[in-house]
């Protein structure tokens, strides 16, 4: 019943009746909730639904760990945390100095700019006039065949229709 409810009503007023229901609503938005939900039935339905909610999740109560699972946590969790401390030092030691880190990212942005300033032009394949007036010939030969070929295959069609 509480989906039939729900589904009526549109997805922004449900989100404020919830946020009344659990006591996270302006003094503003619980006022309009409840003057909509004393005319309206639905909406008394569901906001009186997520406030019972709202108290059984609110009366729920913290239960403590027994001590004998809290020590066997530190007693697995300890080894790690001695590895990751040297780790961690290690880290601080060389990156939280501002010298070792400047260094570091000049050594880098030194090394981007000079391979770009050192880098050897890439070699360029001069052409003699002979082999240019060659290529120039072989294009046009090349154009000459596909014209008879597309020449043909029109005259084929025309026959054809």
């Amino acid at each position: 019943m509480e989906e039939n409810n729900i589904n009526n009503l549109k997805p922004e007023l449900v989100d404020k009746i919830i946020s009344v229901a659990y006591g996270d609503a302006s003094i503003t938005e619980r006022i309009i909730i409840n003057w909509q939900a004393s005319r309206n039935d639905e909406v008394r339905k569901v906001l009186k639904e997520y406030k019972e909610t709202a108290s059984s999740v609110h009366n729920i109560k913290n239960e403590e760990l027994p001590q004998q699972v809290i020590n066997s946590v530190h007693r697995r969790v300890e080894p790690e945390n001695e590895s990751e401390n040297l780790l961690s030092k290690i880290y601080f030691a060389l990156f939280s100095k501002p010298i070792f880190s400047a260094a570091v990212v000049s050594i880098f942005v030194l090394a981007i700019i000079s391979m770009f300033l050192f880098k050897q032009p890439a070699v360029t394949h001069k052409y003699s006039n002979a082999e240019i007036e060659l290529a120039q010939q072989q294009l046009e030969d090349s154009f000459t065949i596909v014209s008879r070929v597309f020449n043909k295959a029109e005259q084929n069609l025309i026959r054809k229709l």
